[in-house]
Protein backbone atom coordinates (compact mmCIF):
# COMPACT_ATOMS: atom_id res chain seq x y z
CA UNK A 1 0.00 0.00 0.00
CA UNK A 2 1.34 3.28 -1.05
CA UNK A 3 0.38 6.12 0.83
CA UNK A 4 -4.02 6.23 0.52
CA UNK A 5 -3.03 3.89 -2.40
CA UNK A 6 -4.09 0.23 -2.87
CA UNK A 7 -1.25 -0.16 -4.83
CA UNK A 8 2.53 -1.82 -4.37
CA UNK A 9 4.98 -0.81 -6.35
CA UNK A 10 8.04 -3.18 -7.38
CA UNK A 11 10.96 -3.68 -9.88
CA UNK A 12 10.00 -5.22 -13.20
CA UNK A 13 10.48 -8.72 -13.44
CA UNK A 14 10.39 -10.56 -17.23
CA UNK A 15 7.21 -11.63 -16.75
CA UNK A 16 5.76 -8.25 -16.59
CA UNK A 17 6.36 -7.57 -20.22
CA UNK A 18 2.57 -8.65 -21.48
CA UNK A 19 1.20 -6.43 -18.25
CA UNK A 20 3.67 -3.46 -19.28
CA UNK A 21 2.65 -4.16 -23.29
CA UNK A 22 -1.13 -4.35 -22.60
CA UNK A 23 -1.17 -1.02 -20.44
CA UNK A 24 0.62 0.81 -23.52
CA UNK A 25 -1.90 -0.95 -26.04
CA UNK A 26 -4.52 0.80 -23.82
CA UNK A 27 -3.08 4.41 -24.55
CA UNK A 28 -3.15 4.73 -28.37
CA UNK A 29 -3.30 8.93 -27.88
CA UNK A 30 0.35 7.62 -26.93
CA UNK A 31 1.41 4.52 -28.22
CA UNK A 32 1.32 4.77 -31.18
CA UNK A 33 2.20 1.11 -33.27
CA UNK A 34 5.53 1.96 -34.18
CA UNK A 35 6.24 2.62 -30.23
CA UNK A 36 4.34 -0.52 -29.25
CA UNK A 37 6.78 -2.64 -30.85
CA UNK A 38 9.96 -1.30 -29.72
CA UNK A 39 8.56 -1.71 -26.36
CA UNK A 40 8.18 -5.61 -27.18
CA UNK A 41 11.57 -5.65 -28.26
CA UNK A 42 13.30 -3.25 -25.87
CA UNK A 43 11.53 -3.58 -22.64
CA UNK A 44 12.82 -6.96 -21.61
CA UNK A 45 16.49 -5.71 -21.52
CA UNK A 46 15.26 -2.45 -19.41
CA UNK A 47 15.52 -1.81 -15.54
CA UNK A 48 11.80 -0.65 -14.35
CA UNK A 49 9.20 -0.53 -11.62
CA UNK A 50 6.02 -1.74 -11.39
CA UNK A 51 2.35 -1.18 -9.97
CA UNK A 52 0.07 -3.72 -8.57
CA UNK A 53 -3.02 -3.38 -8.29
CA UNK A 54 -4.05 -6.39 -8.48
CA UNK A 55 -3.19 -6.89 -12.23
CA UNK A 56 -0.64 -4.66 -13.51
CA UNK A 57 -1.56 -1.20 -13.70
CA UNK A 58 1.28 0.94 -14.23
CA UNK A 59 5.04 0.88 -14.95
CA UNK A 60 7.98 3.05 -15.49
CA UNK A 61 11.20 1.74 -17.62
CA UNK A 62 14.58 3.07 -17.14
CA UNK A 63 18.27 2.79 -18.10
CA UNK A 64 20.89 3.90 -15.88
CA UNK A 65 24.11 5.25 -17.64
CA UNK A 66 26.86 5.10 -15.00
CA UNK A 67 29.59 6.95 -17.10
CA UNK A 68 27.19 10.18 -17.69
CA UNK A 69 25.97 9.86 -14.39
CA UNK A 70 22.71 9.90 -15.30
CA UNK A 71 19.14 7.74 -15.21
CA UNK A 72 17.33 7.85 -18.52
CA UNK A 73 13.08 7.30 -18.18
CA UNK A 74 12.06 5.41 -21.00
CA UNK A 75 8.26 5.26 -20.59
CA UNK A 76 5.85 5.48 -17.71
CA UNK A 77 2.30 4.92 -17.91
CA UNK A 78 -0.74 3.87 -16.14
CA UNK A 79 -3.85 2.21 -17.02
CA UNK A 80 -6.54 4.93 -18.11
CA UNK A 81 -9.13 4.52 -15.71
CA UNK A 82 -6.22 5.05 -12.86
CA UNK A 83 -4.92 8.22 -14.27
CA UNK A 84 -4.83 11.15 -11.77
CA UNK A 85 -4.81 9.29 -8.96
CA UNK A 86 -0.80 10.28 -8.27
CA UNK A 87 0.34 6.28 -9.15
CA UNK A 88 3.09 8.38 -11.80
CA UNK A 89 4.00 10.56 -9.37
CA UNK A 90 5.11 7.69 -6.66
CA UNK A 91 6.57 5.69 -9.46
CA UNK A 92 8.77 8.60 -10.01
CA UNK A 93 9.46 9.38 -6.70
CA UNK A 94 10.29 5.83 -6.06
CA UNK A 95 12.65 6.24 -9.46
CA UNK A 96 14.16 9.18 -7.63
CA UNK A 97 14.91 7.19 -4.54
CA UNK A 98 16.52 4.24 -6.78
CA UNK A 99 18.79 6.50 -8.24
CA UNK A 100 19.43 8.41 -5.50
CA UNK A 101 20.79 4.54 -3.69
CA UNK A 102 22.95 4.05 -6.72
CA UNK A 103 24.80 7.43 -6.44
CA UNK A 104 23.21 8.88 -9.86
CA UNK A 105 22.78 12.25 -9.51
CA UNK A 106 20.54 13.25 -13.02
CA UNK A 107 17.37 11.87 -14.17
CA UNK A 108 16.34 12.71 -18.19
CA UNK A 109 13.25 11.79 -19.93
CA UNK A 110 12.36 12.95 -23.61
CA UNK A 111 9.04 13.76 -24.38
CA UNK A 112 7.35 15.54 -27.37
CA UNK A 113 7.98 18.82 -27.88
CA UNK A 114 5.56 22.01 -27.03
CA UNK A 115 6.52 23.19 -30.58
CA UNK A 116 4.17 20.11 -31.45
CA UNK A 117 0.51 21.02 -30.27
CA UNK A 118 -0.89 17.91 -28.88
CA UNK A 119 -3.55 17.90 -25.76
CA UNK A 120 -2.33 14.05 -24.47
CA UNK A 121 1.76 15.22 -24.11
CA UNK A 122 0.96 18.48 -22.95
CA UNK A 123 -0.38 16.34 -20.30
CA UNK A 124 2.32 14.60 -19.91
CA UNK A 125 5.09 17.80 -20.01
CA UNK A 126 3.09 19.39 -16.92
CA UNK A 127 3.23 15.97 -15.23
CA UNK A 128 6.95 15.73 -15.53
CA UNK A 129 7.76 19.75 -14.68
CA UNK A 130 4.94 20.56 -12.14
CA UNK A 131 4.69 17.33 -10.71
CA UNK A 132 7.58 15.86 -10.59
CA UNK A 133 9.73 18.78 -10.72
CA UNK A 134 11.50 18.65 -13.69
CA UNK A 135 13.43 21.44 -15.83
CA UNK A 136 13.11 22.01 -19.65
CA UNK A 137 16.37 21.33 -21.51
CA UNK A 138 16.99 21.35 -25.20
CA UNK A 139 14.73 20.48 -27.96
CA UNK A 140 16.07 17.83 -29.95
CA UNK A 141 15.43 17.19 -33.52
CA UNK A 142 14.82 13.09 -34.53
CA UNK A 143 15.08 12.51 -31.16
CA UNK A 144 13.44 9.14 -31.29
CA UNK A 145 14.10 7.91 -35.05
CA UNK A 146 15.27 9.85 -38.56
CA UNK A 147 11.94 12.21 -39.14
CA UNK A 148 10.30 11.57 -35.89
CA UNK A 149 8.90 14.91 -34.55
CA UNK A 150 11.22 16.71 -32.15
CA UNK A 151 11.47 16.13 -28.27
CA UNK A 152 12.32 18.52 -25.28
CA UNK A 153 14.99 16.80 -23.10
CA UNK A 154 13.62 16.98 -19.30
CA UNK A 155 16.07 16.86 -16.25
CA UNK A 156 16.20 16.36 -12.65
CA UNK A 157 18.83 17.01 -10.41
CA UNK A 158 18.21 14.68 -7.47
CA UNK A 159 20.41 13.76 -3.98
CA UNK A 160 21.47 17.61 -3.45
Amino acid sequence: MVGKLDIRIREKRKEDIDGIINIAQGLPEYFNPREIERLRKEAPGLEGLVVEKGDIVGYLLFKIDRRKDICIIDSIAVRKDLMSRSIGSELGKRLFKTAQNRGIGTVQVATLAPIIKYAPYEKTRNFYVKKLGFQEGEVVADYWYPGSDPAIVLYKKIGD
